[in-house]
């Protein structure tokens, strides 16, 4: 054999044992579709936030009571919160600014956690935060609902009821209302409250002593409320009609992402409906389970769904406080059908300078991800919605590499594989 064939067959050997210890890597690291997050010791959970794609937000009510974040790749958590008040709930407006609503505090901080402003203070517990496009703050707390217009400098007290009632949630319909849900712990009341004229009257409207937790409305307008042991309820006429979707589970937080999904947690004991999170496609009239690999806690309290789509589920009791988040993304997101949607790269390998060819009816912009044999993001960017694109991939050390590309219009990934040499 020619010493010029030998080379080649050595980078033919080579490149096919690369490709083979990735895609072993692959299968190995996406059997689990969620992985823990570490945790710092002795916490106790409640508040979760990832709503800037550059931190997770956690709020911790064992010693040291307070504020945590951490970057989301590299899990380094920073002890934030000097004021050691323990957080129940949390919420960023348009200007970054994060407010918390705290065990008899509301604090706002506008430099991540640095330094933070005492906005309220009561004997009550302040237990939710929800801002609305116009950055108005709404609060819930025991027997009242507060708000504010300015940051919080000011303060309207918008309703007074039992002292044990508890306002837990917040949401904003499509044409201007707001939405309460609470529950009592005292007597069979709470329920769903709605105001039409941005708080000024309120009505209560339904779901009367069903201990109603969290409330999501979708882009339709349908209103989703999560109730303690009795499920989730739907309601397509601004809360005046309800039907129960989902009998059964502990609805103690529900989120709808851009695609109208809906998703709600279920930590409660129930032979035939799995505890984790349960998901529906069709407005609520058919319901999945999430897959549970990898979810040692599967009495999960509350979920988050970041900028990227990947979920984050804060689980509680029976095995501790822990964090997890799925493996890749997992809402909005399709596999890409090889028979009508194609992702070609050449050369293959190459030396620096990358041909892509796929293919979109849309013909709309790719989000694009180059990820490392180990997992690591090492370049990403934007493609044109055309046929075939060039990317520059002159700056990457040599090595096998997976392209990823995602859409969201059309709403599909795909991946290929490229030995960069």
């Amino acid at each position: 054999m020619a010493k010029k064939e030998i080379v080649i067959f050595r980078k033919q050997i080579k490149l096919f044992l690369l490709l083979f210890l990735l895609h072993f890597s692959t299968i190995s690291f996406s059997q689990n579709f969620w992985q823990q997050i570490p945790y710092p010791d002795s916490t106790w959970g409640l508040a979760l936030n990832v709503e800037r794609n550059d931190h997770i937000f956690f709020g911790n009510w064992e010693e040291p009571a307070g504020l945590y974040k951490s970057d989301p790749e590299i899990i380094n958590w920073e002890y934030c919160n000097s004021t050691r008040v323990q957080p129940f709930d949390m919420a960023f407006n348009n200007d970054d600014i994060l407010f918390l609503a705290c065990n008899g505090y509301i604090f706002k901080t506008s430099d991540m956690g640095n330094t933070f402003d005492t906005l309220h203070h009561s004997i009550n517990n302040y237990v939710s935060v929800e801002i609305d496009d116009s950055n108005g703050i709404w609060i819930g707390c025991w027997g009242h609902i507060l708000y504010s217009n300015d940051n919080g400098n000011n303060w309207d007290t918008l309703i007074s009821t039992s002292p044990s009632e508890v306002f837990n949630d917040f949401a904003f319909g499509i044409n201007g209302e707001v939405y309460a849900v609470s529950s009592h712990y005292t007597a069979p009341a709470g329920g769903f409250y709605r105001s039409m004229d941005n708080g000024l009257n309120w009505e209560v409207t339904g779901l009367n002593a069903l201990n109603a937790q969290t409330v999501a409305v979708n882009a339709g307008g349908d209103i989703f409320v999560g109730c303690y042991f009795d499920g989730v309820f739907r309601s397509t006429d601004n809360g005046l009609n309800w039907t129960n979707v989902k009998n059964g589970i502990d609805a103690t937080s529900i989120i709808i992402d851009d695609y109208n999904r809906v998703l709600s947690t279920h930590k409660g004991e129930n032979w035939v409906l799995k505890k984790g999170v349960h998901i529906s496609e069709d407005n609520g009239e058919t319901w999945d389970t999430l897959p549970r690999t990898g979810l040692i806690n599967k009495c999960v309290e509350t979920i988050y769904l970041d900028v990227n789509n990947y979920l984050y589920a804060l689980s509680d009791e029976y095995y501790g406080h822990q964090l997890f988040r799925t493996n890749n993304p997992i809402v909005g997101l399709k596999e890409i059908n090889p028979a009508h949607d194609e992702l070609h790269l050449f050369p293959n390998p190459n030396m620096g300078v990358l041909n892509i060819i796929t293919y979109s009816p849309y013909h709309e912009d790719y989000q694009y991800k180059i990820f490392c044999i180990t997992g690591i993001l090492m370049q990403s960017g934007i493609l044109a919605g055309n046929r075939q694109n060039t990317l520059n991939v002159s700056t990457l050390p040599a090595g096998v590499y997976m392209l990823q590309l995602s859409s969201n219009k059309d709403q599909y990934y795909t991946s290929a594989i490229f030995l960069k040499q």
